[in-house]
């Protein structure tokens, strides 16, 4: 998903992290086209970024597959209940998370 991609990297452009921040932002919309309804004709993913306190967090929301999760949610990922997949950054310099 290069459009996920680039949008995380304009929007975060200088900071440090960016590359992993594009590369999870690839996976999790990738995930979101090939295993929910976000794939199908007509569908659609949201990516959400907020940047504090030299934290990033990256949210892609999808459109669901029908069913509940099929991974267990991991240190990185996390799946919800309505489909929604999240990852969050490391801190830098002990900074607080994000909301």
């Amino acid at each position: 998903m290069p459009e996920a991609r680039y949008f995380v990297a304009a929007l975060l452009q200088g900071w440090s992290g960016v590359d992993d921040a594009q590369l999870v932002v690839g996976e999790l919309a990738a995930n979101a086209v090939k295993h929910t309804r976000s794939g199908a004709p007509g569908g659609s993913f949201h990516v959400t970024v907020v940047f504090r306190d030299g934290r990033v967090r990256v949210v892609v929301a999808d459109q669901g597959g029908g069913g509940g999760p099929r991974s267990a949610p991991s240190a990185t990922r996390t799946r919800a209940a309505g489909g929604s997949s999240s990852w969050s950054g490391i801190p830098r310099s002990g900074a607080p998370p994000c909301p």
